[in-house]
């Protein structure tokens, strides 16, 4: 194949009989722009999946609105892998819109990883959500969301994740809190 792959290019990979890695032909011959106009035209799901992940492999910040925007896509796997590479990018110019999709009703996976991008990206407008986060009805989501806050280090949430962790039932979450604590105690001192 030749290098820089034009947009069509990079959607004939995923078309049968396609290649069975295409992720790893992106990383090498397509560039950033053409790989977001790819993605602006593709329907296909494993199309928009694969070039999200490599776009947040690149840390490609030119990226960040049409990830923002498949945020907001039909298919949840691929929000999962926008959100995902959000936070791989790390611009907190990405956190109104991770953090509005975080307070919209959302499945466990999608919710855990946008508490997750929250922290990666330093986006620190979150930490009133994060904290409520602590009592959301999933361990994920309360394990996720105290690892965030051990990113962001807000002293405001020491009572808040001290209770969190007298009556956290989930060890993996525990954890978390506990570590989030640990942070947050040790740039204290």
């Amino acid at each position: 194949m030749k290098k820089h792959l034009l947009a069509d290019e990079i959607l004939q990979l995923f078309e049968p009989p396609g290649v069975d890695f295409p992720q790893f032909i992106l990383r090498k011959e397509a560039s950033v722009k053409q790989m977001i106009l790819a993605l602006e035209k593709t329907n296909s799901i494993k199309a928009r999946r694969t070039i999200c992940a490599v776009l947040g492999d690149r840390h490609a910040k030119f990226a960040v609105p049409i990830l923002t925007r498949h945020l907001a896509d039909t298919d949840l796997t691929v929000r999962c892998y926008a959100a995902e590479a959000l936070g791989k990018i790390g611009d907190p110019d990405a956190g109104p819109a991770l953090l509005a999709l975080f307070k919209k009703k959302q499945p466990r996976a999608l919710r855990s990883t946008l508490a997750v991008v929250m922290g990666s990206i330093h986006y620190q407008s979150a930490v009133p959500t994060l904290i409520r986060a602590l009592a959301d009805e999933d361990d994920s989501v309360r394990g996720c969301a105290a690892w965030s806050l051990g990113l962001l280090l807000p002293a405001e949430s020491v009572p808040a994740l001290l209770q969190a962790l007298a009556v956290e039932t989930s060890s993996w979450a525990k954890e978390r809190i506990q570590g989030a604590l640990d942070k947050i105690s040790q740039i204290r001192k």
